[in-house]
């Protein structure tokens, strides 16, 4: 109260509080090849046809998916399980220092994610990772600058 110059003759004192949250509890790691710049989660439907692909994998619809930016210029997708299930090289001499993947809205792309990134290097990426018997990363746009 001294230090607010609040008078103690006041008859109502506001006071204003946060709950302090609890430290993060380690759930599970991973281990990487690289450093890690950014993690980035998404969500979608994925078909039956990626089941086959991983039999040991349970994948069920809705399940969170993980992008990684690595300093070594590459993107690694993690399943909710933390088991990495592609990687592929995005910049050569540069790091990615930041990734988001969003689902494509058009009809018939249900399997369809487009990977963002933006490295070092001032450029930003935009690839499609089509999910299916086979994974594929497909460049789309690369703006510089």
């Amino acid at each position: 109260m001294i230090k607010h110059q609040i008078s103690a003759e006041e008859k109502t004192i506001e006071i204003y509080y946060c709950f302090a949250l609890e430290k993060p509890k380690l759930s599970k790691t991973i281990e990487e090849d690289d450093w890690v710049w950014e993690i980035s989660k998404f969500s979608g439907p994925l078909s039956n046809s990626f089941h086959g692909l991983f039999s040991l994998i349970k994948i069920i619809d809705e399940s969170d998916y993980y992008g990684v930016a690595h300093f070594d210029g590459s993107v690694a997708i993690y399943n909710e399980k933390g088991q990495r299930i592609s990687k592929y090289q995005v910049a050569e001499d540069s790091s990615i220092r930041a990734v988001r993947i969003i689902p494509s809205v058009a009809p018939g792309d249900e399997n369809c994610y487009y990977v963002i990134t933006g490295s070092n290097d001032e450029t930003i990426r935009i690839d499609s990772l089509r999910l299916g018997k086979n994974i594929r990363f497909e460049p789309r746009l690369l703006g510089k600058g």
